[in-house]
């Protein structure tokens, strides 16, 4: 008898093709299975830094990529080293304002992101000063960080990101609003389209409007917790917990939610008293209604003609009205000088150029988010 036209199967291919099309449909469902519960990976971090070693010199990087701490210039015990004291929840440390008491961080993993989050927990009774630094990604000058979270021009606190040429800073929180003698959560975002500010979860205004890219080719390259040291040293005076940073910008519902778990965590029992009173070096203390280090400066020198060749000290005064400005950093560039010193409690500082030819050097004043031009001095 003739076979219908067409593919011709016997009954036992036939029921190996069935059974070989049952475990293929049987494989694809549980991979279709196994993909919806599955849990996805988890977000994090690129850095974070619990602080709840208690001792020793080392602030290890739990999330695990590496980005380990040293307590100080060096591995090695020194006296300028901040301290170790009960945190938040379990430990944290101490900062009094020394030239070298921080936390140096050398970036192995993920501390160069393009749009970021940094977070810290942090704890003073009254202001640390103006532009003391809680994070620090490395520094050009006396000038910026690649990013920062510091106590800004009004001794508050705020957050800025920065390009080669300039930073943009974030809304800016009076000093009475964080340094109250609570800890607080800080966080600073830039999400490519704005700098932000966060307090406890709540954000702070709505954010500066910016497009930069975040510039990591300065001359110093590593993080500094309680610090900055490129050029001039602006250390905080206070104490720091639980610091991080991540890879991308939190969303506002994000970080309430950090915030709000990590309200529920019990505090420690040996807790210690929040350091408090004026910082080293300080000068007069900031108050409410100071106005903004921005085009308010008078900037005064003791000359304004020197020779060339010869060797010359120079006195520069910084005041705000009637009033001396102490930490107030002054600039003095030229060709081949670059200096750059913070302001004695007199509002003063002094400087000796010897220049080799004629020239004329600019003497400014660190102002936010502007700088003040002062004066020149001109060797002839």
């Amino acid at each position: 008898m003739p076979q219908p036209s067409g593919h011709h199967t016997t009954p036992k291919a036939y029921d190996l093709a069935m059974t070989r099309s049952r475990m293929v449909g049987l494989a694809v469902c549980c991979s279709l299975w196994l993909l919806a519960v599955a849990p996805a990976a988890e977000a994090g971090p690129v850095a974070l830094w619990h602080m709840d070693e208690g001792s020793g010199q080392v602030v290890g990087d739990t999330w695990g990529n590496a980005n380990v701490g040293v307590l100080g210039t060096t591995p090695a015990t020194e006296p300028e080293d901040p301290a170790w004291i009960p945190g938040r929840l379990n430990r944290a440390l101490r900062f009094v304002g020394e030239r070298n008491q921080f936390v140096t961080v050398v970036p192995v993993a993920g501390l160069h992101p393009e749009h970021l989050t940094v977070q810290a927990w942090v704890r003073r009774d009254g202001s640390p000063g103006r532009w003391r630094y809680v994070v620090s990604m490395g520094g050009v000058a006396c000038d910026r960080s690649s990013y920062g979270l510091y106590s800004g021009a009004n001794g508050g606190i705020a957050f800025y990101v920065s390009d080669a040429t300039r930073y943009v800073l974030s809304p800016t929180l009076a000093p009475a609003t964080v340094w109250d003698g609570q800890w607080h959560l800080i966080t600073g975002s830039y999400d490519g389209a704005r700098v932000q500010l966060h307090l406890d979860g709540t954000r702070v205004g709505t954010g500066t409007l910016t497009s930069l890219h975040v510039s990591y080719s300065f001359p110093d390259q590593n993080l500094l917790i309680g610090s900055y040291r490129a050029g001039c040293d602006l250390p905080f005076t206070g104490d720091i917990d639980e610091v991080s940073v991540w890879g991308s910008a939190l969303t506002p519902t994000e970080i309430e939610n950090e915030t709000q778990s990590a309200a529920t965590q019990p505090a420690p029992v040996d807790a210690v008293p929040p350091v408090s009173g004026a910082p080293p070096g300080a000068g007069p203390p900031i108050r409410a209604g100071d106005p903004p280090l921005i085009r308010c400066l008078a900037v005064n020198v003791s000359t304004r003609t020197i020779r060339t060749g010869k060797r010359a000290r120079i006195t520069v005064r910084v005041g705000q009205g009637k009033r001396p400005v102490a930490r107030a950093v002054v600039h003095f560039r030229g060709p081949g000088v670059t200096i750059s010193r913070l302001t004695d409690r007199a509002g003063r500082v002094r400087v000796i150029l010897r220049p080799r030819r004629r020239a004329t050097f600019h003497v400014t004043v660190r102002g936010q988010p502007l700088r003040c031009v002062g004066t020149t001095v001109t060797a002839r």
